[in-house]
């Protein structure tokens, strides 16, 4: 009864936090902003648009935002920081506060400098800091790749939509995916899985051009590519890019090529989670697998095609005419520019002697085989 008392009456007392961390603060980890500090002396401050990354003496954001983290999780997390000559200990505990309506983390902050925690003694404050960035980048970065890990998406892509929407630039998400993965590499080949992989994420990480542009692995099969300031016209050349360099990989030990997919969402709505613009990527995968699937089934028009001299793309673009497709539907379904599509369709309908898309739709039926 006594030891409880006696830790009642230590927690109690108003130096015991100040005694456990040396600055209290309220973070909206999404905007990146200081909402309002406490300092030893127990005074609150209040702020605004102060940015959380700027007490580390850092002009960007942290690639390990553990209070984003932490919002993610609902749990509390911890990570070393290295300010301009200090060591700092954060910890970034989520609010449960129903009626709170802007996403907000508590961080306590400690100076353990001298406290021993990091050995110091003799290192170099380069060293030390690439002491610290290792472990920080070990968190975020994916083992095999060396690019970033799942986790990663849905602690940077809040932040990213929110300066997008405040710039007034698009956003948009690639979502790669090697199709014939598991049919390539058998248990015998599980070696070879990683060299694949790897090499992928080299292509998928070197496309960007930018820095605020980024790459992540998404599950075991999946690359996630996120692109700032481009429309349609460039993702559709980003998805080309992509496409022709996995696909001309060739390996001595693989029995066929590697198969790639292509999604892309650029957002609009900047009111959008995460996993909703990943969904939008994967819907558009599956409408190319079904035109794909589709045009696969149709060797009805085969003999129509061989008979104009018509080329592999002239034949795709066809096929998607024939079932009502319109240009800006071609164009995504192929990852190609508008421009692209109607130089196509003007080739098409020269070739085939036909001035519309009904005259062509016409002559494409009165070829199909009956038998087939």
């Amino acid at each position: 009864m006594l030891k409880n008392q006696a830790l009642e009456e230590i927690v109690s007392q108003p130096s015991f936090i100040s005694n456990l961390f040396d600055d209290i603060r309220l973070v909206d980890p999404v905007r990146k902003e200081i909402r309002s500090y406490i300092k030893t002396d127990n005074k609150i401050v209040n702020y605004s648009s102060v940015n959380c990354f700027e007490t580390w003496g850092k002009n960007a954001t942290c690639e390990n935002c553990i209070s984003m983290r932490s919002l993610n999780s609902k749990r509390t997390t911890i990570k070393i920081e290295l300010g301009s000559s200090k060591i700092f200990m954060v910890t970034a505990v989520p609010l449960n506060n129903a009626e709170n309506t802007q996403a907000t983390i508590i961080e306590l902050i400690k100076d353990i400098t001298h406290d021993g925690i990091i050995n110091v003694d003799g290192l170099e404050p380069t060293e030390l800091s690439k002491l610290i960035n290792r472990k920080n980048e070990s968190i975020i970065k994916d083992a095999i790749t060396n690019i970033y890990n799942e986790q990663y998406i849905f602690e940077r892509l809040p932040h990213d939509l929110l300066m997008d929407e405040k710039q007034g630039t698009n956003l948009a998400l690639f979502l790669i995916r090697i199709d014939n993965f598991e049919r390539l590499f058998n248990r015998e080949m599980y070696s070879h899985r990683e060299t694949i992989v790897k090499e992928v994420a080299k292509i998928v990480n070197t496309i960007s051009h930018n820095k605020r542009n980024w790459a992540s692995r998404f599950h075991e099969t999946g690359f996630i590519l996120v692109m700032h300031g481009i429309n349609e016209i460039k993702a559709n050349r980003v998805c080309q890019r992509i496409h022709n360099k996995i696909s001309n990989l060739k390996y001595s030990f693989l029995p066929e090529n590697i198969k790639v997919t292509i999604g892309y969402h650029i957002v609009t709505d900047y009111n959008i989670t995460p996993g909703k613009i990943i969904e939008n990527a994967e819907k558009m995968i599956s409408r190319s697998e079904a035109v794909t699937a589709e045009s696969q089934s149709m060797r009805h028009y085969y003999k129509f095609f061989d008979n104009y001299l018509l080329t592999s793309r002239e034949r795709e673009v066809s096929i998607l005419i024939s079932k009502g497709n319109s240009n800006n539907e071609i164009a995504k379904n192929l990852f190609v520019g508008l421009s692209t599509v109607k130089k196509h369709i003007s080739s098409i309908l020269f070739k085939t002697n036909t001035k519309s898309r009904a005259e062509l739709i016409a002559k494409l039926n009165s070829v199909i085989d009956p038998i087939l």
